[in-house]
C-alpha cells in the first residue's frame, strides 16, 4: 500500500525486508526512525513537512542520507528544518532564517536567501551567531 510505496522510497523496505510489517520502531536506528517519521509525514499529506533537529543524534553517513531525502522532499513541497548545524543549512537550504535571544527573548535577527543569510549575512545577530558557531 501507500505506506510501503513510502519505505521503499525512503529506503527502509529494503533494509529491514519482508520483516518490516512487524519490525518495532523502538528497534530501529536513529537515521531508521528519522525516515519512519518521514513517511508518515508524507502520508499524511501535509502542506509542509517541520523536521526538528532531524540529524541530531546520527552519524555522517546516517545524516548525509537524510539530507538527500530531504533534498527530494523538498520538490513535491516545503520542508521546514530547525536546526544547529550552520554546515547543514548551507548544504540544503534554499531560504534560511536565523533567529537570536536578547534580554531573554528571541526574535527573528534575519532571513532571506541562504547564499546571503548564511555567508554574507547582513544583520549583526546573524553575524554573531554565525562567528559563534563557526569559531
Amino acid at each position: 500500500g501507500r505506506m510501503e510505496e513510502q519505505l521503499e522510497r525512503l529506503g527502509l523496505a529494503r533494509e529491514l525486508g519482508a520483516e518490516w510489517p512487524r519490525v518495532r520502531a523502538g528497534k530501529l536506528s536513529g537515521g531508521q526512525r528519522q525516515r519512519l517519521c518521514m513517511a508518515m509525514g508524507v502520508l499524511m499529506n501535509s502542506e509542509v513537512l517541520l523536521l526538528d533537529e532531524p540529524t541530531s543524534a546520527l552519524d555522517p553517513a546516517a545524516t548525509e542520507g537524510i539530507e538527500e531525502i530531504v533534498r527530494e522532499l523538498s520538490r513535491e513541497r516545503p520542508v521546514l528544518i530547525d536546526t544547529h548545524s550552520i554546515g547543514q543549512a548551507r548544504r540544503i537550504s534554499e531560504q534560511a532564517c536565523v533567529f537570536c535571544v536578547e534580554d531573554g527573548c528571541g526574535y527573528m535577527c534575519e532571513a532571506g536567501p541562504a547564499e546571503v543569510v548564511l555567508y554574507q549575512p547582513e544583520a549583526e545577530g546573524s553575524r554573531y551567531f554565525l562567528r559563534t558557531e563557526l569559531g
